[in-house]
């Protein structure tokens, strides 16, 4: 096995029944030269993948790299399918090399990938708030009504203060 030493050369798949076109890092090299990219739980030749179509690199290679994770947070992602929607719970964030943060959902495969490249994807929702807002009118937006509190006092409501913020 032989190092990849150019992080920008991706193994490119195409379209295929089971998945979208896609590309994954190529990690190594065999020793006849085929490119390994990342299996369920070691690396595996890019052409054992259905769909494996080539090398694609520089310019040509399309996913920015992640610098960071942060979990899903209660969004969920819809997809359109035959029965009506699909609705699920958004995995992380990608953070970017380039600071884009990504909503990242698990294909079929077990890889993380954009939901905004999926072909059936409907749309992301944000988390609704479980809990009804406290009386005062206090909210997120608002988190302390001047009406109900004044400079120095205290009450009630700074105890619900800090679940929204």
């Amino acid at each position: 096995m032989i190092p990849n030493t150019n992080p920008e050369i991706g193994a490119s798949f195409k379209e295929t029944d089971d998945h979208p076109r896609f590309t994954r890092p190529v990690i190594a090299w065999d020793d006849d030269g085929t490119p390994l990219v990342n299996g369920r739980r070691r690396l595996v030749r890019a052409d054992n993948f259905d769909g494996y179509a080539g090398l694609v690199g520089g310019e040509f290679y399309d996913e920015e790299r992640y610098i960071g994770l942060i979990p899903g947070g209660g969004w969920t992602v819809t997809y359109s399918i035959k029965d009506g929607p699909d609705t699920t719970p958004l995995v992380a964030w990608g953070l970017t090399e380039s600071g884009e943060l990504v909503p990242l959902d698990v294909d079929c495969n077990g890889y993380a990938e954009n939901v905004r490249n999926v072909s059936n994807f409907a749309r992301l929702t944000p988390p609704e708030y479980s809990r009804a807002l406290p009386a005062g009118g206090v909210s997120p937006a608002n988190p302390v009504d001047p009406e109900v509190r004044h400079a120095g006092s205290r009450d009630a409501t700074d105890d619900h203060i800090g679940e929204y913020l």
